[in-house]
């Protein structure tokens, strides 16, 4: 875990919602590389979040969070992600 994270964050996600700081980073470090405009990878990545949370998301809910967030992909320029991408790395 990094210096600059706050433990006891984590410990009161940990009490309170029984959420493990390493299920929670993994599942950061998997969202983090993902493929947005691919349909499969939101599903997987719903999925594990419902899973990680255990809280159960319909079929159409689902449905209605992939084509959301497929639809915002569509309106991003081109380049965006991996223009903010190399400035962030270089900042």
């Amino acid at each position: 875990m990094d210096e600059f994270i706050d433990k006891d964050f984590f410990d009161l996600l940990e009490d309170k919602i029984k959420i493990k700081s390493e299920d929670l980073f993994g599942l950061a470090d998997e969202v983090k590389d993902a493929d947005f405009s691919d349909e499969n990878t939101i599903h997987y990545l719903i999925r594990q979040l419902s899973s990680l949370v255990n809280v159960p998301v319909s079929n159409e809910l689902e449905n209605a969070i992939i084509d959301s967030v497929i639809q915002q992909m569509k309106q991003l320029p081109d380049d965006s992600v991996e223009k903010e991408i190399i400035e962030n790395d270089e900042g």
